[in-house]
């Protein structure tokens, strides 16, 4: 990082920078509450199939519309984001039947399985909220372009869930189609970045997904530790 990122680390910055969060946080925590209540997500699923259209055609111009603020598809992917957290709940309370845990181990599980898809966006999305100075962009924007960055992922996740349903055997061929989309979801990560800082030259662009990547995989890293996911 430069040296005007290094600034931040100062005590008095810290602290307003923790404040911005905090407020944009609960912002955007309000937005998505009053947005839960005025959609109806049965109609998201039946656009969904369109929306996927659109998106695969030109998934790069999704990305750089909502990340500068000329779309909002804030009831689509909250759409998504139930859809992950409710096949890993799914996945996860069958797999606690198998197991001869004690209940409470069992139930912590189960809420780590909402919160870590939950987590999977919201820690990058503040990294990204906190170093990008030069080019802000609200919480809520960066959630949005992320959790679309992710649509591969979730899509993994549901034919993942379906292959576990037919059985073991069709899992050993769904293997590649999850490298694919992984690499998908990690082509989609760099330009939703790019595109979030505003950032032309390629090496600055690559410069800023390292660090974001890097700062995110550190707090899974504690989070992973202290057993939080």
């Amino acid at each position: 990082m430069d040296e005007n990122d290094n600034n931040m680390f100062n005590k008095d910055a810290v602290k307003e920078t923790a404040s911005d969060v905090k407020n944009e946080t609960i912002d955007a925590f309000n937005q998505v509450k009053d947005t839960v209540k005025n959609t109806d997500f049965k109609d998201e699923a039946k656009n969904t199939k369109g929306f996927l259209l659109d998106f695969i055609a030109n998934p790069v111009g999704l990305l750089s519309s909502v990340a500068n603020g000329l779309r909002s598809v804030l009831g689509t992917t909250l759409f998504f984001m139930i859809v992950w957290i409710a096949i890993s709940f799914v996945d996860r309370f069958f797999d606690n039947i198998g197991l001869s845990y004690k209940f409470s181990t069992k139930l912590l599980y189960l809420v780590k399985s909402i919160t870590t898809p939950i987590l999977t966006i919201l820690i990058p999305a503040i990294v990204i909220y906190v170093l990008n100075k030069d080019n802000k962009k609200s919480l809520l924007i960066v959630i949005q372009v992320l959790i679309l960055a992710y649509v591969p992922i979730i899509i993994n996740r549901v034919i993942t869930f379906v292959g576990g349903i037919l059985g073991h055997g069709v899992l050993g061929y769904l293997s590649y189609i999850t490298s694919v989309l992984s690499a998908i979801a990690t082509v989609l990560r760099f330009f939703g970045i790019k595109e979030l800082y505003g950032e032309e030259d390629h090496a600055k662009a690559f410069k800023n997904f390292f660090w974001v990547t890097l700062i995110t995989q550190v707090c899974f890293l504690i989070l992973s530790i202290l057993n939080l996911i």
